[in-house]
């Protein structure tokens, strides 16, 4: 087990992570202090946490994939949630990529793995909730993305009471401008704004919020 530091979720909630690597496997151990949450309301923390715990586990049932990480499970210890999931050795598509990539062929296989992978996860009766580039992992030496945090980082902001999709509005599929549940198309949604911002610029729905 080797500590990866220490950081602030939404610049409030103290995570600690870790690598375990074991029989050539790599995972990361996520260590996030719900203290301050959970003695504001005790019994609605209680009723939450174990929406929480029972929605990301199930997505522990997802099956291996080249192109997904997957959720193995979490667990609440005291104060503390645990939550374990497979580790890419590449860093998020936000921090890999500088610019658009160069070339229509790279650009192609990178949208080719990411629709295998999601049709992976919608096969297996989930939704992702979550599409973005910093929850992509992309290897550029081995040309290989991998869909990561499936189901997490929603659940997560619930939990902590956040914004579920930190994209300018008028980029949201119009069932969560009105918060409705999200569905299939919403992570297809979410697929078509990365493949915009892969070919016109990664920041291009910041540059252009309207």
């Amino acid at each position: 087990i080797k500590s990866l530091g220490q950081r602030k979720y939404e610049n409030s909630i103290d995570v600690e992570e870790f690598e375990v690597s074991f029989d050539r496997n790599h995972l990361i151990l996520k260590k996030v202090n719900l203290s301050s949450i959970s003695r504001q309301e005790p019994e609605k923390f209680a009723r939450k946490i174990e929406v929480f715990l029972k929605r990301v586990n199930d997505v522990g049932m997802l099956t291996s994939n080249p192109y997904v990480l997957r959720v193995i499970g979490c667990q609440l210890v005291d104060d503390f949630l645990y939550i374990l999931s497979e580790k890419s050795p590449a860093k998020p598509l936000l921090q890999t990529l500088k610019s658009v990539p160069s070339k229509l062929s790279e650009l192609k296989v990178i949208l080719k793995q990411l629709v295998v992978g999601l049709n992976h996860i919608h096969q297996s009766n989930f939704i992702h909730k979550d599409l973005r580039l910093d929850t992509l992992y992309y290897d550029q030496t081995t040309n290989i993305i991998q869909i990561g945090d499936t189901h997490l980082h929603h659940e997560l902001n619930i939990l902590l009471h956040r914004e579920d999709f930190p994209t300018p509005n008028s980029w949201l599929p119009s069932e969560l401008k009105e918060r409705v549940q999200a569905t299939r198309k919403t992570d297809v949604w979410f697929l078509g704004v990365i493949f915009i911002q892969l070919l016109y610029g990664l920041d291009i729905n910041t540059k252009y919020p309207n």
